[in-house]
């Protein structure tokens, strides 16, 4: 209910405690991305950035805000600088993971497969968006008519839980690729296991219901 969180939020007056004034910053920039008020966030974002406590999710948030006021070189080069951060924190590791994320689709989307390779090949592949950015990255390569790279992250992403949808469209891309590359008989098998995997899927689904 962003339009409650913003009436609650402006309610907020006077001297902010000191140890939590950059959370309040930080909750008020993000209420304002939600409402449309995206050159007040990117005020408030811009004067994050030395903020120790929000390092990543900061400049990711302000490239987002940019991106979102019809800045949109200044908002990737933003998050071109989230996907660069340096450190060992997992939160600030996942959101450097996201920043790459979001790059690789945006050029993947823009026609520009070449850059979007090397902002998803930056995505760790063991984080919490590793599956989007394998997905992407066999986009990516598709899109540049090499379905044998392609192969490369589909085959590893297959191999993973079927319970992301990401794993379960890398089963239907790989018997693609293969096709396209010729080779039938390896295409075929992999429809078919896909199929056995789609039916697995519905089957606990159902039972779930």
């Amino acid at each position: 209910d962003p339009g409650s969180a913003l009436s609650t939020v402006e309610k907020i007056t006077g001297r902010i405690p000191e140890k939590i004034r950059d959370d309040e910053l930080f909750l008020r920039a993000q209420i304002y991305m939600l409402t449309g008020k995206s050159a007040e966030a990117i005020k408030i974002l811009e004067g994050l950035q030395g903020a120790k406590s929000f390092e990543g999710f900061s400049t990711y948030n302000l490239g987002i805000a940019l991106i979102q006021n019809g800045q949109e070189l200044k908002g990737f080069e933003q998050l071109d600088k989230a996907g660069q951060i340096r450190s060992d924190d997992e939160a600030t590791l996942a959101i450097k993971d996201k920043a790459n994320l979001q790059l690789g689709n945006r050029l993947l989307a823009a026609g520009k497969p070449q850059l979007a390779k090397q902002y998803l090949d930056r995505v760790r592949l063991t984080g919490p968006f590793s599956n989007k950015a394998l997905l992407g990255f066999g986009w990516a390569a598709q899109a540049q008519d090499d379905p044998k790279l392609a192969l490369v992250p589909w085959t590893e992403l297959a191999a993973r839980d079927s319970a992301d949808s990401a794993v379960l469209e890398a089963r239907i891309a790989v018997p693609h690729a293969y096709a396209q590359m010729g080779q039938y008989g390896q295409s075929l098998a992999w429809y078919e296991d896909a199929i056995a995997h789609f039916g697995g899927e519905r089957k606990a689904l159902d039972e779930s219901i």
